[in-house]
């Protein structure tokens, strides 16, 4: 890692240490050194607009950000985000893009209460989450079956809380899983 550090090789070191990402054979110290600068590759490898894993996408002419997005298999407000798009709508032919080949997945861990986000193999990232007190905690794989940003909290003893509600235990942004 070093060395392709040194080298400027910031996607291959990035490829190499998400391997380790989460390892049990890693000391605390260890594991905190390597998200450390996970986080920092992540930052430039996947969000910035620096073009590392894929050459950048020449917009040709009838593209939109959806098409550009779906060719992808990325939201188009990533590619929006990673370039610094003030408005999606206005991609140009010949214009360069930074584009990130998905889809992401994400791996929750309950038990630390956080979400790691991953691009294949790659660490994308790492997010604090809470854990809703309705359902039991079941590991398995399970799939978005919803989004919301400030949801209405509906309990299932009837109670109910709205996104102004400070006892509303969904937060401002929700994921329902399936």
């Amino acid at each position: 890692v070093s060395r392709e550090l040194e080298a400027g090789r910031r996607a291959e070191a990035h490829g190499i240490l998400s391997q380790f990402y989460r390892k049990p054979d890693l000391d605390s110290q260890q594991a905190r050194q390597l998200v450390q600068l996970l986080d920092q590759l992540a930052g430039t490898v996947i969000y910035s607009r620096q073009s590392l894993l894929e050459p950048p996408y020449v917009v040709r002419p009838g593209d939109t950000l959806q098409s550009i997005a779906d060719q992808y298999d990325v939201p188009p407000e990533l590619i929006a985000n990673i370039n610094g798009m003030r408005d999606p709508r206005g991609v140009q032919p010949g214009q360069e893009l930074k584009v990130i080949r998905g889809p992401f997945h994400a791996v929750v861990h309950l038990a630390d209460h956080e979400l790691t986000l991953m691009l294949g193999d790659r660490y994308a990232g790492r997010f604090p989450i809470t854990v809703g007190r309705d359902y039991p905690n079941l590991e398995g794989s399970y799939v978005i079956a919803g989004k919301g940003v400030a949801p209405t909290y509906y309990g299932p003893d009837g109670t109910t809380f709205d996104e102004h509600d400070e006892r509303n235990p969904l937060g401002n942004l929700w994921l329902g899983l399936g």
